[in-house]
């Protein structure tokens, strides 16, 4: 996709990636609440998890209205200020509201494997890097200028900064295996669930998806970021959205964070819409 406009690509994908999730994250909500009217610690994090998917969303829609996606020459003078507050809040947003998303799934294995001991020792361990990982990560990205204002404020010229785009790459095999290691820990014990042997293939053979989809969207993600990094070489002491059309290059990068953050909550509503899918069976008289 070397064309030099992006943005309305980024835009349409962006959205419908989000819409695909939140109809999947509608369908647990219903699930949980209404069908089977158990809810815990799982689905409150699963909530915040999707309202932090909403801004990043927002953040990279918006961005793509004031030139992400397009080539430096083509941004308009009066786009910039916004322009890089909205590549600031994409970036600063993705790496919490993939942590959330993974937080929600693992609280889910917990609830549900609470006779598993080495399911729910090898749960705890994933979840305490999740936290701690995407704790520091969160916090080098959000304040990798000082002042902060100096990520999104190019009128700043007194100031000192990392490479955000550094950081995230160095995040990368945290992130990889973290997402692997909840897609993988499940398998062993589907196998044993006393469930019809077609459902059970169904079950795992959906979760080998999921682990080759998410490795996918984790490599183009890393992918484009690092050319990114590359092509746009910031000569400007690591500042953000300095560098030579940034906005251009990173915008298939940002446009990979949504989708893997979608594809995590896509990913902890599927097991939970059993019982709202039963309810719709015998709703419409099928069996």
């Amino acid at each position: 996709m070397e064309s030099g406009d992006r943005s309305r690509a980024i835009f349409i994908a962006v959205t419908g990636s989000f819409v695909l999730a939140s109809i999947f994250a509608a369908g647990r909500v219903v699930s949980r609440f209404v069908v089977v009217k158990r809810h815990g610690w799982d689905d409150y994090t699963f909530i915040l998890a999707w309202i932090l998917a909403f801004g990043l969303t927002f953040a990279v829609n918006f961005g793509t209205s004031k030139g992400l996606g397009l080539h430096n020459d083509s941004i308009l003078p009066a786009w910039t200020a916004q322009l890089l507050a909205a590549e600031y809040a994409a970036i600063v947003l993705f790496t919490p509201a993939l942590v959330v998303t993974k937080i929600s799934i693992l609280l889910l294995y917990l609830d549900i494997a609470k006779h598993h001991t080495f399911f729910r020792i090898a749960s705890y361990a994933i979840l305490s890097v999740v936290v701690i990982g995407g704790v520091t990560i969160s916090f080098l990205t959000a304040f990798h200028c000082s002042p902060v204002q100096a990520a999104y404020n190019a009128d700043i010229r007194n100031f000192k900064c990392i490479s955000i785009q550094k950081t995230l790459l160095a995040s990368a095999p945290i992130n990889i295996g973290t997402d692997l290691a909840i897609l993988v820990l499940p398998i062993p014990l589907l196998t044993t669930l006393p469930l019809p042997l077609l459902r059970k293939s169904i079950l795992i053979l959906s979760f080998i998806f999921s682990v080759i989809f998410v490795a996918a969207v984790n490599v183009a993600r890393i992918y484009y970021l690092q050319l990114a990094t590359i092509r746009s070489n910031p000569p400007d002491r690591n500042r953000l959205s300095t560098g030579l059309d940034f906005s251009f290059n990173a915008g298939l990068a940002l446009l990979w964070s949504a989708i893997e953050v979608d594809v995590a909550i896509l990913g902890a509503s599927i097991p939970t819409l059993g019982p709202l899918l039963k309810r719709l069976i015998s709703m419409n008289g099928l069996r």
